[in-house]
């Protein structure tokens, strides 16, 4: 586990954040966001170091290698990043703790990892006010979403994400309208579509560990094992404002609040060169090497 001095140092110079001592006492709430959007700036969330490793060598992750993705590389996917933004909130002394939930593309329990951090209110005693804290998913979520005060709505690509909680079933859920801003365009603009569901119970690293191993190292399963699935943004001012470049399957996608432009490409390898122009912080190496297995698997 990292010491709080190299924390520190991570939140000073990797997310350039100098003066986040000052900013945290003064509102840890605002910071929270602070916090949040440069982690998502500087950060990716990138899967092609997932499929070059050596069949032996396709596990599950480790806390070491969470660690290490997210100190030593451009990034990771959601295990990576939200575990190693839950290992900053808790050295800054929110209460924070992972969640799980399942995103219903893939039939996995506890598939996609998230935060949940809670801030007690003043003066009302055993209420508190709770925010989702997601920066390991590839596509936009601005910042921490106040789950008091559900449902929340904004705009991706030219598409409708809501966050509700569904009174029926005792679920969160996360409602598409239109289609998602990095993949799929329903028929219908107006079709709704729920891609996930979650609870607010807290897990533990190692209750996610079946089910990463079969993302991380069963082929057959996992499409993380046998094609790109990237997203970075490009900036992010506010849920309104912002860019973002993602690259799923042999497509790159432009996108902002209201449009998403898409390139498609016939390889993988051919598509290459398009990757490492948008997220300069990858390996040259690692990314041809595994454009080079996926298009050997299409």
């Amino acid at each position: 586990m990292l010491s709080g001095d190299k924390i520190e140092k991570f939140i000073e110079e990797r997310l350039g954040i100098r003066d986040w001592a000052e900013q945290l006492e003064k509102s840890k709430l605002e910071f929270l966001t602070v916090l949040y959007r440069r982690y998502r700036l500087v950060m990716y969330f990138e899967n092609t170091f997932m499929g070059t490793n050596p069949p032996e060598e396709q596990r599950g992750p480790k806390m070491s290698d969470v660690v290490y993705r997210a100190t030593e590389t451009a990034g990771g996917v959601c295990m990576h990043l939200n575990f190693f933004m839950n290992i900053l909130l808790t050295h800054l002394g929110y209460n924070v703790h992972p969640i799980g939930a399942k995103c219903l593309s893939l039939d996995l329990p506890n598939n996609h990892i998230f935060l949940l951090v809670r801030f007690s209110n003043p003066g009302e005693a055993g209420n508190t006010d709770k925010y989702l804290v997601d920066v390991g998913f590839p596509w936009p979520i601005s910042g921490p979403i106040n789950l008091q005060q559900l449902p929340y709505e904004y705009n991706a690509g030219g598409f409708k994400i809501r966050y509700e909680f569904n009174e029926e079933l005792s679920v969160y859920e996360r409602v598409l309208t239109g289609g998602d801003p990095i993949n799929r365009e329903y028929d219908d603009k107006n079709e709704e579509k729920v891609d996930m569901r979650f609870d607010l119970e807290p897990r533990k690293f190692e209750d996610f560990g079946d089910t990463m191993e079969v993302i991380f190292g069963d082929a057959d399963r996992s499409f993380f094992l046998n094609t790109t699935l990237m997203f970075r943004y490009v900036t992010l001012e506010d849920e309104n404002n912002y860019e973002y470049i993602c690259c799923m399957g042999r497509k790159i996608i432009f996108g902002s609040a209201m449009r998403r432009e898409i390139q498609t490409y016939e390889t993988y390898v051919e598509m290459a060169p398009d990757i490492l122009k948008h997220f300069p912080q990858l390996k040259p190496d690692v990314v041809l090497k595994a454009c080079e297995l996926f298009d050997s698997k299409h």
